[in-house]
């Protein structure tokens, strides 16, 4: 098995960066003609469309978008030959169901430097989804952000997509789940199953709500806006709309609001119900405030124990000493069962 070289990694880099700057371009300039359109993309009139566009400027615009187009094209297929060779590419990404050649290419050329990272969590961390890392206004963020939010984005929905399915599948590598938190069965393979399990462990603890601090009661940014407390701008520009001409105006830097009539106290959003939604205002609830924020964190669960995986084979087609996460080599624990490819390499 011939080894990749490093130029052949800083050439795959290169031309996964220009296929997203071809395709960034394509899109702009694509909006840029839809706004122009006097219809939406669905066919209705625009309320307030731009004036239309010369028929002959419409003629070169789409003489443009299909060159911008080919050029993507042009670009994806490149990158499909440079991973044809590519011994990772064969021997592990290609056989993960949601994972195409332009994801294959942002793991293997968007700058994880498997030589240097020597341990699953230095790979992990590099792509932004160790515990704790996020983004700090005017701090240098210790992670790569492009690489965070296609793996931990695009990848990962794009896998869910390709290993979930509502309808039967009879073949060995789907297995089917049915959790009460569901609303009806599924049939899943591959890296979903880590997903599904993660998921269900997190719906079935019973902690104190984290969306409600164990008050039962949702919190005042949690509410509906339509029936939460308006904002002190929202009750000035109403108070402001009924001022008599001869009132001078309020100040807009006075958050004070106006004395409003009726019993004190008795607001719009105390008669609307504020029973926190993700404990249904028992005080004790799954854990994670919301169902967004468990769908998250599995998501982050299953997209580390795939690059635990992709870390292991690199390293091994590279001959490079491999070694296991901590949690197993230094805690004892399992690894999960739900990782089909857990041993390859």
């Amino acid at each position: 098995m011939t080894q990749p070289t490093r130029h052949n990694r800083n050439r795959l880099r290169d031309l996964v960066r220009a296929h997203y700057d071809l395709q960034d371009m394509r899109l702009r300039f694509e909006g840029r003609v839809n706004a122009a359109s006097p219809t939406t993309l669905d066919g209705q009139a625009k309320k307030s469309p731009r004036p239309a566009l010369h028929p002959d400027d419409v003629k070169l615009f789409d003489k443009w978008q299909g060159g911008l187009e080919s050029f993507e094209e042009e670009a994806l297929a490149v990158i499909k030959g440079e991973l044809k060779h590519d011994p990772v590419w064969k021997g592990f990404l290609e056989g993960i169901p949601g994972v195409g050649p332009t994801m294959g290419a942002v793991l293997l050329g968007g700058g994880f430097n498997i030589e240097l990272e020597d341990t699953p969590s230095k790979m992990i961390s590099y792509a932004g989804l160790a515990p704790g890392q996020k983004r700090v206004r005017g701090q240098k963020t210790n992670y790569n952000p492009w690489m965070r939010t296609k793996i931990a984005g695009v990848m990962a929905d794009c896998i869910l997509k390709a290993c979930v399915r509502k309808v039967v599948q009879d073949k060995p590598e789907w297995r089917r789940i049915e959790y009460p938190w569901m609303d009806g069965p599924r049939w899943v393979k591959s890296y979903a199953r880590a997903y599904f399990d993660y998921r269900n462990r997190k719906e079935s603890m019973r902690v104190e709500c984290m969306a409600c601090d164990g008050t039962g009661e949702a919190k005042a940014e949690d509410l509906d806006p339509a029936v939460a407390e308006p904002s002190w701008e929202a009750r000035f520009q109403a108070s402001s709309n009924d001022l008599d001409p001869a009132t001078p105006e309020l100040s807009v830097e006075d958050p004070a609001p106006r004395k409003r009539r009726g019993t004190p106290g008795k607001t719009k959003a105390s008669k609307a119900t504020k029973k926190c939604t993700n404990c249904d205002g028992t005080a004790v609830g799954p854990w994670g405030r919301s169902d967004a924020h468990r769908h998250r964190a599995a998501v982050r669960y299953f997209v580390k124990l795939l690059l635990i995986d992709f870390w292991r084979f690199w390293r091994a087609a590279e001959g490079l000493p491999v070694r296991d996460t901590y949690a197993v080599e230094k805690l004892g624990h399992a690894p999960h069962s739900g990782r089909p490819l857990y041993d390859v390499g």
